[in-house]
């Protein structure tokens, strides 16, 4: 791989962690279940865990690196899935066919 992208790639995994990193510590509190403490999920949960949730398609290390230590994301992962289900898993579902294939063809 050419410096240039390695370096794009390096500037992409440091913004997805310190977001993350944002995540956990600032918007998920122990109050609640849900962003800032709410006890029923919102909007805001839905999109967000959508753009957390494809995380599973990153290699087991790169996912690691990102959500690794953060575990109040998820819990408010889990608490989503118990709450919407069988939603929030149907809505998945496809990301983790193609999350499963992946991880198949690096093997």
């Amino acid at each position: 791989m050419s410096p240039a992208k390695e370096e794009i790639i390096q500037m992409w995994e440091k913004i997805m962690y310190n977001s993350m990193k944002l995540l956990e510590e600032s918007y998920l509190t122990e109050e609640g279940s849900f962003l800032l403490g709410a006890s029923q999920p919102s909007i805001a949960d839905l999109l967000l865990s959508c753009e957390v949730k494809q995380t599973c398609l990153l290699a087991e290390a790169d996912r690691e690196k990102v959500l690794g230590g953060k575990p109040k994301v998820a819990k408010w992962l889990k608490a989503l899935e118990e709450t919407t289900a069988p939603h929030f898993v149907e809505v998945h579902s496809l990301v983790h066919s193609v999350a499963k294939y992946l991880d198949a063809s690096r093997e």
